[in-house]
């Protein structure tokens, strides 16, 4: 079997590129002819933060199924704007006309650039500006939660710590969940599967943070393109039964 990438290759470290191994699926990137007769799947694979599938891909998913044909703009505004949509309230504020302090990042996908900034504070372009959230769950750590989504479901989590003395780069500790109803409610779950339909995404991974002051979960980020920089925080038995649950889930949904 044969999976075409495009417009971007994966990189060996993301998690679909070790699905694909598991599986012995070749990974392929699309022919000049756009011969597709080689290929049983296909996936929209994008480093751009905004990256509508154009004629070229829209074409292939004539006659292929394209995982994440839909997703078109991973910027942080567009993730909340979606989320307002469907949750009805949003991380958002306008950095101006607000006291105290919030969390500053770039639109860009992965740019990992967050800063806590005084407010009032002056309007960037290519930044958005959140309220800051209070998920501390220990006197020195807070968390914040991974979901992976595989088309309708989201199987299992991840609870990430991180020192609130430093809460946005400080990744302590990784918590594998194998039951999200310990952590979610089924309207949440419910809702948070909602968001990834509108987004268009059919397999990657959603952050969120639980707010302690209000009770509500706030999506932060989409990642389309999830790598396996978490894992490095896990036992190694851990590890290779989460990768077991990737490889028999992503079978059962796109390729059985």
């Amino acid at each position: 079997m044969k999976m075409l990438f495009y417009p971007h290759l994966p990189k060996s470290y993301s998690k679909i590129t070790a699905v694909c191994r598991n599986l012995n699926i070749s990974i392929g990137d699309l022919p000049c002819n756009h011969d597709t007769d080689h290929f049983s799947l296909a996936m929209h694979w994008d480093n751009n933060t905004n990256c509508p599938a154009d004629d070229v891909l829209r074409a292939v998913s004539g006659r292929l199924k394209v995982i994440n044909l839909e997703v078109a703009d991973v910027s942080k505004s567009n993730v909340d704007k979606v989320f307002r949509d469907v949750f009805g309230y949003s991380t958002l504020i306008d950095p101006f006309q607000s006291f105290g302090f919030a969390i500053r990042k770039s639109e860009r996908q992965a740019a990992h650039d967050a800063t806590i900034i005084p407010l009032p504070y002056k309007q960037e372009p290519g930044f958005i500006y959140q309220r800051i959230l209070d998920s501390r769950c220990q006197p020195s750590l807070c968390h914040d939660i991974r979901l992976p989504v595989f088309k309708n479901e989201i199987p299992f989590g991840f609870l990430k710590y991180r020192l609130i003395a430093d809460p946005i780069r400080s990744l302590y500790s990784v918590e594998f969940i194998e039951d999200i109803q310990t952590i979610l409610s089924p309207g949440e779950i419910g809702n948070v599967l909602m968001f990834a339909k509108r987004f268009g995404l059919e397999f990657g991974e959603i952050d969120l943070i639980r707010n302690n002051s209000d009770g509500r979960i706030y999506i932060l980020d989409v990642n389309n393109m999830a790598g396996n920089a978490m894992f490095k925080y896990m036992k190694s038995t851990t590890v290779t039964k989460i990768q077991s649950l990737y490889v028999d889930i992503f079978q059962s949904k796109f390729i059985l």
